[in-house]
């Protein structure tokens, strides 16, 4: 049994913490003192893009992840609904790579419609060409939700402005991120 004392998290979710765990284990394995990974995680700040929290002035929550696979982006939507619970939330998303959108199609209908409002921006198509009828037009039509739009990158503040939603999570693993 492996007790590390006096560690403090500075990230949410339960799967960063997941992962925090097996971290330590594998350092404590390797020979590291548990002073050492005890140090270490109180330290670390996270990864960019992997739940990155910023805040503005008017108290609204913007998250920016890279997440870009269903599991991900339902890792999110966890975490989102478990430390705001009684905010509305509005996801941003940018599906990464025509490929992986035709794979996963089934998977993003179903996590994204767990979020209170959707965006959706354009393919990031990176290294692909596009597959016929493969979009996120199809997302959106296919898409079983109320409170759901395609817009382009440039109309993000101005779509945020209208929304009623006070936690914005930007994911994807294209272009996308917080500016702010």
């Amino acid at each position: 049994k492996l007790v590390i004392p006096q560690v403090r998290v500075n990230l949410m979710g339960k799967h960063n913490l997941e992962n925090i765990v097996a971290a330590a284990a594998l350092a404590y394995l390797a020979g590291t003192k548990k002073e050492i990974i005890s140090s270490r995680i109180n330290s670390f700040k996270g990864i960019y893009r992997r739940f990155q929290i910023h805040l503005n002035s008017a108290f609204k929550v913007y998250i920016d992840d890279y997440a870009h696979h269903p599991e991900e982006i339902k890792a999110v939507l966890k975490t989102v609904t478990e430390f705001y619970p009684d905010k509305k939330n509005m996801v941003v998303f940018q599906p990464h790579l025509f490929s992986r959108t035709q794979d996963f199609m089934d998977g993003f209908l179903s996590v994204l419609a767990s979020f209170d409002e959707v965006v959706l921006l354009d393919i990031y198509p990176a290294r692909e060409e596009p597959i016929l009828g493969i979009s996120s037009r199809k997302i959106l039509e296919d898409l079983n939700h109320t409170h759901k739009k395609l817009i382009e990158k440039k109309e993000i503040k101005e779509v945020m402005e209208f929304s009623d939603a006070t936690v914005f999570a930007f994911l994807g693993a294209g272009d996308i991120g917080v500016e702010v």
